[in-house]
């Protein structure tokens, strides 16, 4: 287990509960107007009121869970840290003398188990960046254990993205193969088309035979752009803890791409942003075509998915 120092803005929490408590506010205050005038029949009086009732209980759990979270970064009773644990599922924050930084423990990012992990639910949650925005997991940490050189092996096989993104959700799961494991072992077994191509089926079978079962998801698509559906859809696999690979169109993420338009690319999703109002803001990936960002909006990556399946695990492997 290690330890990473994240500085916590404070305010965000507060905030947080200011715009829930506002919206909140804005429906009661809505179904009152409503159930005393001519908008709403007596008839239905009695239905607005179960409305309001399940509103307010919503809204006192939903104050209590923020109030929760808040209360890792000062002083809280034993019951108010363990439900905060459970939400934003990490180990407990301990506050460190002075100012907002607080000590995250977790387990170590290092791929150095025998097996792979798979978890009821992640290990992780969200952290707070210096703006104020939610980052899920700890992108910058797990860089460093994934593989962004393929190509590197066999000198005709270097169309390996899939394989190589096979390799980086083993080693997110705690275990450690790379390109070669997954080469060797997907032309033994027909996984994979001269030159390393590999589709979404391919890897999910690959995944499972090392102890990891996926499956693939729709992705779905309008007028040849995904929707938000979609990648709302993407956001909620990674914030799971589950391993994530994606299709996209090589030339809308590589500057000076020459190739194919239709060319396409797999990357591993590693990571997602969030603002304070819980809208996706982007995504960390793992592309194995080296030297290419880490991070992309999300109306990047938006516009580069292809529409062919996302490969995501059954489990949280992470």
């Amino acid at each position: 287990m290690g330890s990473y120092q994240v500085t916590i803005n404070e305010a965000y929490f507060a905030d947080l509960s200011a715009r829930y408590r506002s919206n909140f506010d804005d429906v009661n205050d809505g179904l009152t107007y409503a159930c005393k005038t001519s908008a709403v029949s007596s008839v239905y009086a009695k239905d607005f009121k179960n409305v309001k009732n399940a509103i307010a209980s919503f809204q006192s759990k939903l104050n209590y869970d923020i109030t929760c979270i808040a209360s890792v970064f000062g002083e809280a009773d034993a019951e108010m840290k363990k439900r905060a644990q459970e939400i934003i599922g990490q180990d407990i924050i301990s506050k460190v003398a002075g100012g907002g930084t607080v000590v995250v423990n977790y387990y170590d990012l290092e791929p150095n188990q025998k097996s792979p992990r798979n978890l009821d639910k992640t290990q992780y949650g969200y952290i707070v960046d210096k703006d104020g925005n939610l980052v899920y997991d700890h992108p910058e940490e797990q860089e460093k254990y994934l593989y962004r050189n393929q190509g590197s092996v066999y000198d005709n096989y270097k169309g390996t993205c899939g394989l190589c993104s096979c390799a980086n959700v083993l080693r997110i799961a705690g275990v450690n193969y790379n390109e070669k494991d997954m080469i060797d072992f997907a032309k033994q077994n027909g996984y994979c088309r001269p030159g390393g191509g590999t589709g979404p089926a391919d890897r999910v079978a690959i995944l499972n035979a090392y102890g990891i079962p996926s499956t693939t998801a729709k992705v779905q698509m309008q007028n040849g752009r995904a929707t938000d559906k979609a990648i709302n859809d993407l956001a909620g696999y990674v914030e799971q803890g589950k391993g994530v690979i994606i299709s996209v169109y090589a030339y809308s993420l590589w500057p000076g791409y020459s190739g194919a338009r239709e060319g396409l690319h797999a990357i591993t999703v590693t990571s997602v942003k969030r603002d304070a109002s819980g809208n996706v803001l982007g995504f960390y990936v793992c592309d194995s075509n080296s030297g290419l960002p880490s991070y992309y909006s999300a109306d990047k990556i938006q516009n580069s998915l292809s529409g062919r399946d996302t490969v995501v695990t059954k489990s949280a492997i992470h």
